[in-house]
């Protein structure tokens, strides 16, 4: 999931933090591919529990969040008693059901399940560079709503 949020992190950051993220990512993925120690994907875990730590005051909530994209998109909030019918999903939600498809259909052609202890670097690197396109996809529609707001 946190390689497929990367193109919209990449709008929000500058170059350096892109880059730190973008390392600490790889590291966690070596050790999915058995290619590190687990203390490497530790300490990489760790630098990003501090930044999030850090940077925990500037976060004005959930909700903020949450008005903030609706009001941008226009639309409004509406809930849902048990039992009706849901609206179908929009563009991105259902882009994101497609790329969950292809993640498990990638491992499933590997013969893995995804409690597997290690993932061979093949299968890593495809599902990297699936989750790497997706993420682009959501790095531009970021770029719509930026666009629009600004």
């Amino acid at each position: 999931m946190a390689e497929r949020m990367l193109g919209i992190y990449a709008e929000m950051v500058d170059a350096e933090e892109l880059g730190w993220t973008e390392d600490s990512l790889a590291e966690i993925w070596k050790v999915v591919a058995a290619e590190s120690d687990s203390d490497a994907c530790a300490e990489a875990l760790e630098v990003i529990e501090e930044e999030a730590a850090s940077e925990e005051d500037c976060d004005l909530g959930i909700p903020f969040y949450t008005e903030r994209i609706i009001a941008l998109s226009g639309e409004r909030a509406v809930v849902y008693r048990l039992g009706e019918q849901l609206p179908p999903p929009g563009p991105l939600l259902s882009r994101e059901s497609v790329a969950d498809a292809e993640f498990f259909e990638v491992l499933r052609r590997a013969g893995l399940s995804v409690d597997a202890p290690v993932v061979p670097r093949a299968v890593v690197s495809e599902l990297r560079r699936a989750s790497r396109d997706v993420g682009e996809e959501y790095g531009l529609a970021a770029l719509d709503v930026i666009s629009v707001d600004g």
